[in-house]
């Protein structure tokens, strides 16, 4: 070597055992053996190339040529690039692969041609100071036409590679010109005079990528015959790539002709930290029957916002390569890729009529939101649960930066959430069945309206507090007051409004009050509805109405202690067209039970979405077109015999009162009564086809606050359908009076 900076024969053991990050895990034929290897010593670097060179050779003609193959390990960022040089009398390079291409070896094919006296081939390295990587070369083989000769003097030292414009390699192929002449750019793609030349063949079988390049044509790549045995796909990577920004797109255009029924081309990104991605773009077949123009298309396709480094890789597979069958690229182009890009005028308002507007997918997650159209009367960002290959997995929509707004801002969406497994705006999988949409995503200066339902899980909703003692807001598992130990709407978290009615809190006779936001006044009669927790000794919950004008109207009272248990209240409004104040949430009084010990499933409404994916009845009970039924089916996505239970509110003590309902079933469904946490079975149904079927039970219950238990027991087919419920209270089954 002419250089103070050595190559040295190691293997990985050794490599390994000094330093992980240093250069490849193996070496390229057998994790034993032995490779070539250059880094930065541990003395430091002293001068920032290496050398090693060939026995001296005999001259070659053109058509018998010199053919080297190696394989090459370029890995980390103290990789600056591989070079191969010619020595006659002078040296000329015959072959160079730049920077650094991620932790794998590489195939590379040199052919010389030199009339000299005498030559050597050198294959020199250039070194970099950072913090981890290195240059390592593996199984040279040489073709009989490389012929040693007994000469063996140089007339002249090779110089070093040119050192690059910049010293960061973080920058080259970053899609900024750093440099005066954008050197640091021009091996990334196909925009530049050196386009294309900074990629690497990774082919490993008898198919590889080879650059045409000629005075007349455009330059192309195009896959040809490789010395490999197996036939596997020609793979052609880009030099280290990006970070990109969310509108990053590659624009390129691609031929596949011949005589061959089935060629393929593909597009995949391979992350520097995530490795392979699933594939971007794929074309199978042909785009013409002959080599000419009118057979090349352009293919547009989205990269999007990328947070580490990363390498394009062109993939192509035929039986048989040419003159059989022709796969080619070109005029490949980078549009809009640097980090720091963003649109001019980006807007998050969007109904996605027209595309994602000013919103990306982040593709550090596992799966995309689709675009669908006929779910509403727009097009919607749609994530189906259905999948089978997206168990655990997420996939995150990201808006554009936003400039900092001087005053508040409001963002309002529809949103669709069905089935038991779903999440937003961060849609995460981790069940079988369901679906996530959202639509008209709308960002407006001001504050929002206030909702008509309020869970309390992200806010107050406009609702405040009075009074000597206040009504909190819990939210989340922080807070150290007492209270329900979950909340009503999730059954898992704590996220309500409570008060403390401890006589040391709370003196007798005051009180507490929680107020809601002046409603808008209707001619039509109201219905309030709210989920409610007494726990302490003698409480008392009052709820009213308070016109803008006049005295407040009581619409619901409760005083007992009903036990660790949320209970259903509601009470009706009627205001004229008068402003009003009140409590609301919620619109159903049935529940599924938020239970792992007593069920595993829901019952769930029908929709479109469960006629798509599971059996159900044909027509509901009450008009006999429409479906609006509960139904619970039997998915073969779930173990058999799993359960769902649906509640009734708490109901009070009765001597006999008559559940009637409509049911329509192939699996079986049982109806008990629940109080003070026993259940008590009032009916079995194992045998039950179409049509619907009534079914009449009496409810007798000497203790207050009785709940009814619809239970749903799934076999491997088939479902239960509910319709028609009806609770009489005060008359039995047989219409007699038990209650006046």
């Amino acid at each position: 070597s002419f250089s103070k900076l050595k190559w040295i024969r190691t293997n990985q053991e050794n490599i390994s055992r000094t330093d992980p990050l240093k250069g490849p895990g193996r070496d390229h034929s057998n994790s034993a053996s032995h490779f070539l290897y250059v880094t930065v010593p541990d003395s430091g670097l002293t001068m920032d190339w290496a050398s090693f060179q060939s026995p001296p050779l005999q001259p070659t003609n053109s058509s018998h040529p010199c053919k080297m193959v190696m394989y090459t390990h370029q890995f980390g960022p103290r990789s600056g690039g591989l070079t191969v040089l010619v020595a006659q009398r002078l040296l000329y390079p015959a072959w160079e692969r730049g920077g650094a291409l991620g932790d794998l070896w590489a195939k590379a094919e040199v052919e010389i041609v030199s009339n000299s006296t005498f030559q050597q081939i050198l294959i020199m390295a250039a070194i970099r100071d950072f913090a981890y990587g290195g240059i390592g070369v593996d199984s040279i083989v040489l073709s009989p036409e490389c012929r040693r000769s007994s000469n063996n003097t140089l007339e002249t030292i090779p110089k070093p590679p040119k050192d690059p414009c910049i010293d960061d390699p973080e920058k080259m192929c970053d899609f900024n010109a750093d440099c005066a002449e954008a050197e640091d750019e021009a091996k990334c793609d196909f925009s530049y005079v050196e386009g294309s030349s900074g990629w690497t063949d990774a082919s490993v079988g008898s198919q590889g990528w080879v650059l045409h390049k000629n005075a007349t044509a455009k330059e192309y790549l195009y896959v040809a015959e490789a010395s490999g045995q197996q036939l596997t796909e020609a793979q052609t990577r880009t030099p280290l790539l990006g970070p990109t920004g969310p509108v990053c797109s590659l624009s390129f255009d691609f031929a596949l002709t011949g005589s061959l029924d089935h060629i393929e081309l593909s597009l995949r990104v391979i992350d520097s930290l995530l490795g392979p991605s699933p594939k971007l773009w794929e074309f199978s077949g042909k785009t013409g029957a002959e080599e000419k123009e009118e057979s090349w298309q352009q293919a547009n396709i989205l990269i999007g916002h990328r947070k580490h480094r990363f390498q394009l890789a062109f993939e192509a597979w035929a039986v048989k390569t040419q003159p059989y069958a022709w796969i080619k690229v070109r005029n490949v182009h980078f549009i809009n890729c640097h980090t720091d890009y963003y649109p001019a005028t980006p807007t998050l308002s969007c109904n996605f009529e027209e595309g994602l507007c000013s919103w990306y997918q982040d593709n550090s997650d596992n799966f995309d939101w689709s675009l669908v159209t006929g779910m509403d009367h727009t097009s919607s960002l749609v994530v189906d649960m259905w999948s089978p290959s997206l168990l655990g997995a997420s996939g995150r929509l990201v808006s554009f930066l936003q400039p900092p707004a001087p005053t508040e801002m409001c963002l309002t969406f529809f949103y669709k959430l069905y089935g038991p497994d779903a999440l937003m705006f961060e849609a995460v999988r981790s069940g079988f069945d369901g679906q996530v949409a959202i639509d008209d995503v709308t960002f407006l200066d001001g504050l929002c309206a206030m909702p008509r339902k309020c869970s309390f899980e992200a806010q107050m909703c406009g609702y405040s507090s009075y009074g000597t003692v206040k009504w909190l807001h819990r939210n989340g598992h922080s807070s150290t007051a007492s209270g329900p130990k979950l909340d009503h709407t999730l059954g898992t978290e704590l996220y309500y409004m409570m008060v403390n009615t401890d006589r040391d809190v709370l003196p007798a006779s005051s009180t507490a009050v929680l107020v809601s936001p002046v409603r808008s006044g209707t001619t039509k009669t109201e219905c309030v509805t709210f989920w409610y927790h007494m726990k302490e000794e003698n409480p008392y919950l009052r709820v009213y109405m308070k016109p803008e004008k006049g005295e407040r109207v009581q619409i619901f009272s409760a005083n007992l202690n009903q036990g660790d248990e949320w209970r259903h209240g509601q009470g009706n409004i009627s205001s004229g067209l008068v402003d009003w104040q009140s409590m609301e949430n919620g619109m159903c009084i049935w529940n599924n039970i938020q239970d792992s010990e007593r069920d595993k499933l829901d019952w769930d409404l029908t929709s479109r979405e469960t006629e798509e994916h599971y059996p159900v009845p044909p027509e509901d009970h009450t008009l006999g077109t429409e479906k609006h039924f509960l139904f619970f089916p039997s998915s073969n996505r779930t173990a058999a015999n799993q359960n769902a239970w649906i509640l009734s509110p708490h109901l009070p003590a009765t001597q006999a009162t008559c559940l009637r309902f409509w049911a329509y079933k192939d699996c079986q469904l049982r109806i008990w009564r629940l109080s003070g946490g026993l259940t008590n079975e009032l009916l079995r149904v194992t045998e039950l086809g179409g049509p619907w079927k009534l079914f009449e039970v009496n409810i007798t219950s000497a203790e207050e606050y009785q709940q009814i238990v619809f239970e749903g027991i799934k076999g491997t087919a088939g479902f239960v359908a509910l319709d028609d419920i009806e609770y009489t209270v005060g008359f039995d089954c047989a219409t007699r009076v038990t209650k006046p």
